[in-house]
């Protein structure tokens, strides 16, 4: 961005010293050739055009593109990408930087359509203390085997061919989600109320092990040491786990364990893992 705001310089203003280098690099080049000519002579030529001509072919300014001034304005989006409220308690976990693409790495699983029933108990049994449950979008069910980073637009394609190499030959397996879980973000911005998986464990590790190597090549953090795999199905804004006593936790519980009993089970099959990078996605699908 320097080099941008020297750039916007030059043609804002009269550089004496950059027209005087540019007339003496000229002048070398003609003498080389043997046509010599004197800096009098110059003079004479604006004496001809006049002193106020001359002086009003000084003033003459360049005029810049509106696109490139529109680049050295300050941006305003910088204090609300930070408002929890209005982006749902959702927060970068790393500075943004322009060029840098937000990138995940999970499993995706579709759930019954008879989901929402324990949605409805989960939302019954909520503390009142704690701040209003929202439910996540039951589309978007997943289990991360990556934490979200940033990477620059030109990794995207090595980054998702060394996903694919990965991936390829890995079988399809299933999850068992039969058991709650409460988790709270780092920034500690949101709750969640989640479904631990409790069989698929040792096929999520594999992969996970597919990403930290991929992620390694490019100096990318790897997940967790001792990941707790889950996947989120309501949240709360704030850190709210001090409000949600154990016996809630166990009436939530309580309303799983009824809701499975009714629904047969809560065993779902992982058919593919996906990788989204800013808004791309690619699914790599398994045997």
């Amino acid at each position: 961005m320097n080099s941008l705001k020297q750039l916007a310089a030059i043609y804002g203003e009269d550089d004496d010293d950059d027209e005087e280098d540019f007339t003496s690099s000229a002048t070398t080049q003609i003498d080389e050739r043997g046509m010599k000519r004197s800096r009098e002579d110059e003079q004479d030529e604006v004496d001809v055009l006049g002193s106020s001509e001359a002086e009003k072919l000084s003033k003459i300014k360049l005029e810049i593109p509106t696109g490139v001034l529109d680049m050295f304005k300050e941006s305003d989006d910088s204090e609300s990408s930070n408002n929890v409220p209005e982006h749902q308690g959702r927060l970068r976990s790393f500075e943004h930087f322009p060029g840098n693409w937000a990138t995940h790495i999970f499993v995706p699983f579709d759930l019954p359509e008879s989901f929402p029933e324990f949605l409805t108990s989960l939302q019954k049994a909520w503390p009142r203390e704690a701040s209003e449950l929202h439910m996540c979008d039951l589309h978007d069910f997943h289990v991360s085997i990556s934490r979200t980073v940033p990477i620059r637009h030109h990794w995207i394609e090595p980054l998702k061919e060394l996903l694919q190499r990965g991936f390829q030959g890995k079988r399809k397996f299933v999850c068992d989600f039969r058991k709650v879980g409460i988790y709270v973000n780092d920034e500690k911005t949101r709750t969640f109320v989640a479904l631990d998986v409790i069989i698929g464990v040792s096929q999520l590790k594999d992969l996970v092990q597919v990403v930290d190597k991929a992620f390694q090549e490019f100096g990318l953090p790897k997940y967790y040491d001792k990941p707790s795999f889950h996947a989120s199905c309501a949240w709360s804004l704030g850190d709210v786990s001090e409000n949600i006593s154990p016996s809630t936790l166990a009436k939530i519980q309580n309303s799983l364990d009824s809701y499975v009993e009714d629904n047969s089970s809560l065993v779902l099959t992982a058919e593919e893992t996906r990788c989204q990078t800013g808004n791309k996605v690619f699914h790599f699908h398994l045997m």
